[in-house]
């Protein structure tokens, strides 16, 4: 399918709104920077002034223009860009450029500005907006550099980057390294287009291999989500997400809400679609460099070669911090090696060549060619001092540049990955412009170099995941038309909080495992349940003014015999008219005493990017403390249920240590499924708490349960 904006990234025809004659002027140098770089297509000049440069004519206005205009640039000052925007849309302007700044990302008048520009271009034939406070677009596969003077190499990464500024130091570093890019679109404030409207383009793009995000805010998350879905089978999408902050936590009312930061949610949402994050902008263009030129390894297993055993020891810690193996090579694989090295090298893994390449470069094609052959290993690391050590001693057939291209045919070969990190690498050697062309990319840094290994490894994991458990459309929250009896009761009586009674029959209507329950409103009543139920008995106060039933003393456990049955009652309703005396107080909840399990908690907050997301973790008490959590965005998959259990620390706990038995981890999964269901059936409930769910050998039981309604839901003055 053609995207929407085929027209504005691959145009046919471009103008400059606000071209200039002067040199130092920004229309200068984007004209002079489109001339130069090799676009074909039309140009058009345009200044209210009128004139001609180099002599091209300058028109007055869009609007003198016969010819069609797929895009347009601007960097007039914030007072012109009104009627700018309004005669691009009259004439029919498919996209406008704008690289003015002092709108939105400044204060709240500039935002009002910002909200009349964008209706403008809607109530015209459909111009899109890109920016406002952008840097321009570079557009290779067209030669169209519309900036006013940064360049690109061709290449296939596609850099998509809401700062400006990093998005140039970048273009810089990388053509430094020879990277080329396909496309570089500096979206700045993202008024109109939206991160998941460039990443539908970009999907289907030829010329595009690879997609690198700089992201500081997504403002439709599941609709980037979908466009991640049915992208990310095709091609990587590579981000680096800015602020990571706890923004909106402070107003949380649960647990789950309380914990879910803002970057929570997203590090959940991109690990559950396959986007591969990097947390150390140092590591952005290495990484997409990585998925440019590599071939993606099949295991995590990795083999590290080289000369020095101090590099040796680092590399190994690091690529097991970032969830690689060094793992020691088959007893075939040694015999290979010891062939190749000095008696006294290490061959076990990692490979020490201890001198064994001084004089004799061969030696590393012929050790990596004895890892490849090796089918447990995924792929290579090379380190120490290629390319630049001991230059006096190579001759013919014993250079650095030969073994880069012995490496390179080893990759065609069998399609296993080598990266390569050297002393040298920011020195001019040809051998690292060959390991380039190679597909091998050469690093400075050991930890860099160890975390672009394991984004390829966990993209090719994913990959493998995604197609024995494929993620349909993402499905839409149930509009409010969907209709549940006790909601619609707790709406109509303006409560906020559902009673847990209430919740209780809710969760149960879902298939979440409960326990028998009975409301006692008086004294008589607690010691009929409670005989009904059977001792030891559970009393908890119901009242949906009295969330942390705990605090308020309003919990008893564990409670025997009729005496202290009467007793207890007594104790809760003296506890929670003394702990908030306007409280409406339902009565107290009587149901059986469990016995001990293991806590856990499974939770939901809805997020107003990504819709309902779902928790879980060790539960009970102390949640809040440890936060030893994990999340996804619903809906979930079984895989995804499965994955948020076994991704907490505390797994083996629930996979039974010191001789304890295993607990039903399908249970768990299951109630998490459920959950999600609810959550994407009931869009009025802005946050819920399982806390805790008692897992047992065989079977749940949901102990606690909050559920809070959101404010938009209820009737006014509520």
């Amino acid at each position: 399918m053609k995207s929407d904006l085929n027209e504005i990234l691959r145009p046919k025809s471009v103008a400059v709104i606000g071209a200039s004659t002067d040199v130092k002027k920004w229309g200068y140098r984007a004209f002079q920077n489109i001339t130069t770089g090799g676009y074909t297509g039309q140009l058009f000049l345009v200044n209210p002034r009128g004139g001609e440069l180099a002599g091209r004519k300058i028109y007055s206005s869009v609007l003198e223009i016969d010819d069609d205009i797929d895009v347009a640039v601007t960097p007039l000052p914030i007072n012109a860009i009104e009627n700018v925007v309004k005669e691009c849309a009259q004439k029919g302007v498919k996209g406008i450029v704008i690289i003015t700044a002092g709108f939105g990302e400044i204060d709240e008048e500039g935002g009002r500005i910002e909200k009349n520009l964008l209706n403008l271009a809607r109530n015209g034939k459909g111009t899109r907006i890109i920016g406002p406070n952008c840097m321009g677009l570079i557009c290779s596969p067209s030669n169209l550099f519309l900036t006013s003077s940064y360049r690109v190499g061709k290449g296939s990464i596609a850099f998509v980057s809401q700062s400006g500024n990093l998005g140039i130091a970048l273009l810089d570093l990388a053509a430094k390294n020879n990277l080329g890019f396909s496309y570089f679109l500096s979206i700045g404030n993202q008024l109109d287009i939206q991160f998941h409207e460039y990443i539908e383009f970009l999907k289907d793009d030829p010329d595009t291999k690879t997609i690198v995000l700089y992201v500081e805010s997504v403002r439709e998350g599941r609709k980037f989500l979908e466009a991640v879905s049915q992208t990310i089978r095709k091609k990587p999408i590579i981000v680096y997400k800015a602020g990571q902050t706890q923004a909106g936590s402070r107003s949380a009312r649960s647990h789950t809400g309380s914990i879910a930061g803002e970057d929570s949610i997203y590090d959940a949402a991109f690990r559950q679609f396959g986007v591969v994050r990097i947390y150390n902008v140092d590591e952005l263009l290495g990484t997409a460099e990585a998925f440019d030129k590599c071939p993606l390894p099949k295991n995590n297993n990795m083999a590290i070669l080289g000369g020095g055993g101090g590099h040796a020891t680092t590399f190994s810690d690091a690529c097991e911090r970032f969830g690689l193996k060094v793992p020691v090579f088959s007893p075939d694989t040694q015999e290979k090696l010891k062939k190749t090295l000095l008696p006294r090298s290490a061959y076990r893994n990692p490979i020490d060549f201890a001198g064994a390449s001084d004089g004799n470069l061969p030696v590393y094609e012929k050790c990596v060619e004895a890892c490849f052959q090796d089918p447990n290993i995924g792929g290579v690391i090379i380190y120490g001092v290629f390319g630049g050590y001991r230059l006096d001693l190579q001759t013919p057939g014993n250079t650095y540049d030969e073994s880069a291209r012995a490496l390179g045919k080893l990759i065609r070969a069998y399609q296993k990955p080598i990266l390569l990190q050297t002393t040298f690498a920011r020195d001019s050697f040809s051998s690292f412009n060959i390991l380039g062309q190679e597909g091998i990319p050469v690093n400075e840094s050991v930890e860099v170099t160890a975390s672009c290994m394991a984004s390829l490894w966990k993209y090719s994991s994913f990959l493998a995941k995604v197609g024995q458990f494929p993620r349909e459309k993402m499905a839409p929250i149930a509009g409010e038309g969907r209709k549940n009896p006790i909601i619609e009761k707790a709406i109509e009586e303006g409560l906020e909080t559902l009673l847990e009674t209430d919740a209780k029959e809710l969760l149960k209507s879902y298939g979440i495992p409960i326990p028998p329950f009975q409301l006692a409103k008086n004294m008589k009543d607690a010691v009929a349940h409670a005989k009904d139920l059977g001792d030891p008995v559970a009393m908890k106060i119901v009242s949906s003014d009295i969330i942390h039933k705990t605090d308020a003393g309003g919990v008893q456990l564990n409670v025997k015999g009729e005496k202290n049955i009467r007793k207890g009652f007594k104790e809760i309703l003296e506890n929670a008219k003394r702990y908030n005396p306007n409280a409406r107080i339902k009565g107290v909840m009587i149901s059986p005493f469990l016995p001990k399990g293991k806590e856990v908690i499974i939770g939901m907050k809805k997020d107003p990017q990504f819709g309902p997301v779902i928790m879980f973790g060790l539960g009970g008490i102390f949640v809040d403390v440890l936060k030893d959590v994990s999340f996804r965005i619903a809906p979930l998959l079984e895989i995804d249920a499965m994955e948020m259990v076994r991704e907490i620390k505390g797994y083996p706990i629930l996979e039974g240590v010191r001789g304890e038995p295993r607990c039903d981890i399908q249970g768990i999964v299951d109630a998490l499924l459920k959950v999600s269901k609810l959550a994407m059936d009931l869009p009025e409930i802005s946050e819920l708490d399982l806390n805790p769910l008692m897992v047992y050998e065989k079977g749940v039981t949901a102990v606690d349960a909050r559920i809070i309604l959101s404010p938009s839901s209820l009737p006014e003055g509520h």
